[in-house]
Parts: structure tokens; C-alpha cells; sequence
């Protein structure tokens, strides 16, 4: 049986998924900026099985966390550590492709 996980969407990643829908929102429309953002909600939800299936992006030099993302067709990488030890992934980040992985590292524990 497929262990399962709890998945918890922290406020900085919600509010990195509201930056992004909101410039959708600006340079297309509504319609695509709802989509795009119920999309990549459903895509951090499917963490609740099989997290680890997902690429490695980073691992944190002061924590040692492994980060790991989700490719997908809307180019917002879902950013998320998993903790084994609590059966619990944790989404910190939604960040669009055009963004500096520069700059997620300074913002990442």
C-alpha cells in the first residue's frame, strides 16, 4: 500500500501563487490566471502520494532540507521539502520559471 502524506501549503507559497495569478491576471486574463492557479493547487495536492517521485532542485546549506519541485505546463515550479519523520510535505514556495533560482535560494530556509 502507497503511504500517504499531508500536505500543507504554507502563507508564502500561497502568496507566491497569488503574485503569479495576479500578473496572469494583468498580461492575459482572468479566466487563464483562475485556471492556471486551480491547476498547480491540484498539482501540490497530488503530493499527498509519492513525493519523492518529483526532481531534487536545491538542498538547503543551513538545514540540509532537500527542496524538490514539480515540472508542469504552466511553468510554476511547486517548491516543497518532505518530511518523512511526520509522513507530512510542505509546499513553501510557487515559483515561476522566469524566476531567478538565485534569488529561491535566499528565501528558502
Amino acid at each position: 500500500m502507497v503511504k500517504s502524506y499531508q500536505v500543507v501549503i504554507t502563507s508564502g507559497a500561497r502568496q507566491s501563487l497569488k503574485d503569479i495569478t495576479d500578473y496572469i491576471r494583468r498580461t492575459d486574463s482572468d479566466k487563464q490566471a483562475n485556471y492556471v492557479s486551480s491547476e498547480v493547487l491540484k498539482l501540490a495536492q497530488s503530493l499527498v502520494k509519492l513525493p519523492n517521485r518529483y526532481p531534487e532542485l536545491l538542498t538547503s546549506e543551513a538545514t540540509g532540507a532537500i527542496y524538490r519541485y514539480i515540472p508542469n505546463r504552466y511553468k510554476v515550479k511547486i517548491i516543497y521539502t518532505v518530511q518523512e519523520d511526520k509522513d507530512r510535505v510542505i509546499v513553501v514556495r510557487m515559483y515561476h520559471d522566469r524566476q531567478s533560482l538565485d534569488a529561491l535560494k535566499k528565501i528558502l530556509p
